[in-house]
């Protein structure tokens, strides 16, 4: 059976060579028709597609539970699935969106994996 690692560049590849019919999500609305995606939907497609070929259903039902919560997911990985989890945040005091879940997630999930600020 191949690696997780080998599924997962597989399942890339062919998002990457087949996404005629997919639109970036935030400009979504001007294309009706077409799938929502971006980054963090790319990247739990390729994941449950992984841990679902790999033979774990219960951890490819998991990715898409937490899909929406990017530090949950990874304290998820790192826990249960001895993942090595980087969390990268370029100023969680002064965020440049303005967006509060910036600080919030560093101060309530950063320390759970390796902060890099």
């Amino acid at each position: 059976m191949p690696s997780f690692t080998d599924l997962a560049y597989t399942k890339m590849i062919d998002l990457f060579n087949n996404h005629s019919h997919e639109v970036g999500s935030q400009a979504a609305s001007a294309y009706p028709g077409k799938t929502p995606t971006n980054c963090i939907i790319y990247v739990i497609n390729v994941q449950k597609y992984a841990f679902e070929k790999s033979g774990d259903k219960a951890a490819a039902r998991k990715v898409g539970e937490l899909a929406e919560y990017g530090t949950d997911l990874a304290s998820y990985l790192v826990n249960q699935h001895k993942w090595k989890g980087i969390y990268y945040n370029p100023d969680v005091n002064h965020p440049r969106d303005g967006d509060l879940e910036h600080p919030f997630s560093y101060y309530t999930k950063g320390a759970t994996l390796e902060a890099v600020l």
